[in-house]
């Protein structure tokens, strides 16, 4: 009799208690934003000199769906919508912003590994194909005025590549989960076109970054 309760407690402990197995599947989102303000005191034969600036500015939300094609492995698609603004120059009213608006479309592969009971490791590798366009604009960050686009409008295109080393889910409750990112590295390219009078100017950019210090997390509502 104790073989058999022993039996039926491993089988208990190895089937996933929600939404994991091969065709279940979820909808998902999240918001991320993060801004601040930048501070400097220079020094200079005893005489000292403050100065402040805002800092980056960057703001996205996505909407996901996924799909289990076997047990504890997914595949997704996101949508997402991102922004960013940060400061390039001074000008008479304020600062001069370079702001970016653009779509992104993030297919991603993730397996699940098991900790605890409710805690699962995620690693996950996410590619991402974005358009969009940049600009500048005088101030309106920080006096909220209407926004301005002049001629500096350049339109921009891109792709890149991620790997989410430390990425967890935890289950709050039976179709809900809460899904953590703690660090990425990723390579993405840019490609930018400014049309003016003397004709097209195109550019093109690569990045590649190890993130370690970030942080991110995402709802996700288990249809199944």
């Amino acid at each position: 009799m104790k073989k058999l309760l022993l039996a039926i407690l491993i089988i208990a402990l190895e089937v996933p208690l929600f939404a994991q197995k091969a065709g279940n599947n979820y909808i998902g989102g999240a918001i991320a934003c993060s801004f601040g303000k930048e501070f400097k005191t220079l020094s200079y034969n005893g005489d000292q000199t403050s100065d402040s600036q805002p800092s980056s500015v960057s703001l996205g939300g996505l909407l996901e769906y996924g799909y289990f094609i076997s047990d504890r492995i997914r595949l997704s698609i996101a949508l997402g919508y991102p922004f960013t603004a940060s400061p390039v120059s001074r000008s008479n009213d304020g600062f001069v912003f370079s702001k970016t608006r653009g779509l992104r479309l993030s297919p991603s592969f993730s397996r699940y590994i098991k900790i605890t009971k409710d805690l699962y490791y995620t690693p996950e590798i996410i590619g991402s194909f974005e358009l969009g366009y940049a600009y500048q604009d005088t101030g309106a960050a920080i006096k909220l005025k209407g926004s301005s686009i002049n001629d500096s409008k350049q339109n921009y295109s891109g792709w890149g590549v991620s790997l989410h080393y430390l990425s967890f889910e935890f289950k709050l409750c039976d179709h809900i989960a809460l899904g953590v990112g703690l660090g990425d590295i990723s390579f993405s390219k840019t490609y930018t076109k400014r049309t003016t009078s003397g004709g097209d100017i195109s550019s093109q950019q690569g990045i590649f970054m190890l993130k370690l210090n970030t942080a991110d997390a995402s709802i996700k509502l288990y249809l199944d």
